[in-house]
């Protein structure tokens, strides 16, 4: 062999791993918000027509069958009322927990353009609403029949029982979002949006309660019309959205 003779260059090909993959695209602002508050207003329309279906169906009359009724008679009515209230209520709310999860878990993953996150996000996020939103009503309506019971169009009870069922559904599904949108490292952000949302959608929705719905009960967890009910789901899920989207955060670039 020669002097001159060199080796022939040798191509090596960096290695493979997470840190060495390419960046996905981080969602503006703008476009995120966008997303998330169409997400949330179709989440909400999707949960208040499916409410809808089945509204009714699961309490039975409170009146006595014939004549006066005895006072065991009055507490066993009472008991099957309240059990049917649970139920419809837990499958309302359980319903927009899972719309809303999965809404902004695939709003936040299609923001950066990413169809694979997006359907990761909506897949938990469906997940973790449906258990946010029954768990929720199971412990705050139990309270409610007692609130009530003592000041029945109560502001305060009403602001506490709605805002704690609001409060989880939007902590669940910011949490989505905010996977969806940035991953877990966003998380919190997101998370906290989605409470913060949450309370300002209750309060916005009593509001309103009050100025167009002043005999349709809305201090009540499920309201008496179909119109109180549908701006409930509307108000709460799309200042749900708003509250997320705003919270959230990109994380911080690796070098």
């Amino acid at each position: 062999m020669s002097s001159i003779d060199v080796d022939p260059p040798v191509e090596t090909a960096p290695p493979s791993g997470p840190s060495f993959e390419a960046p996905r695209e981080r969602p503006s602002k703008a476009r995120l918000g966008a997303l998330a508050l169409a997400a949330g207003l179709l989440a909400g329309l999707a949960s208040w027509l499916a409410e809808e279906s089945i509204h009714g169906r699961f309490r039975p009359p409170l009146t006595a069958t014939a004549g006066f009724a005895t006072p065991a008679e009055t507490a066993v009515a009472t008991a099957s009322y309240r059990r049917g209230v649970l139920a419809e209520t837990s499958i309302a709310f359980g319903l927009l927990g899972a719309a809303l999860g999965a809404a902004l878990g695939a709003a936040g993953g299609l923001a950066r353009r990413s169809p694979r996150d997006a359907g990761v996000a909506a897949a938990l996020g469906a997940a973790l609403g449906v258990a946010a939103g029954v768990a929720a009503v199971q412990i705050t309506v139990r309270l409610a029949f007692r609130l009530l019971a003592q000041d029945e169009d109560g502001l305060e009870a009403a602001l506490l029982v709605q805002g704690a069922i609001a409060g989880l559904i939007g902590a669940a599904a910011g949490a989505a979002l905010g996977l969806g949108a940035g991953g877990r490292r966003a998380v919190p952000q997101a998370l906290v949006g989605g409470v913060v949302g949450a309370v300002v959608g209750v309060v916005a929705y009593q509001v309103v309660g009050a100025l167009m719905f002043p005999l349709d009960e809305t201090t009540r967890p499920v309201a008496i019309t179909p119109a109180a009910r549908g701006a409930a789901q509307l108000l709460v899920a799309s200042f749900i959205a708003i509250g997320a989207a705003l919270g959230f955060a990109p994380p911080p670039s690796k070098a």
